[in-house]
């Protein structure tokens, strides 16, 4: 009757483990993933911004008016803001 127990109570820790080990898993993953994701967009902004600054200190006001492509990115003036258009995101800022 003891031996019984005894794998009875072997195989709920298991299963108690397993679900243990499992729910970390469902949990831990998708945050991973998420921050992932986070991490490469604000990655692109900063990259985006730093473009911006590096072509309002180069180039003239003249010459964004006109537009700019730079590194797959377009660049222009609009109503008084420097604008940067990729390929999924837009961002402006004042001149």
């Amino acid at each position: 009757m003891k031996k019984l127990n005894v794998k009875g109570s072997l195989l709920l820790d298991g299963l108690i483990s397993l679900s243990i080990i499992s729910l970390l898993c469902f949990l831990l993953v998708p945050l991973m993933i998420k921050l992932d994701h986070t991490l490469t967009e604000k990655e692109s902004e900063i990259e985006m911004k730093r473009l911006l600054a590096t072509v309002s200190h180069k180039y003239s006001l003249r010459e964004l008016k006109h537009g700019l492509q730079i590194s797959n990115s377009n660049i222009y003036t609009y109503n008084d803001q420097l604008c940067i258009t990729s390929k999924h995101k837009s961002l402006c800022t004042s001149i």
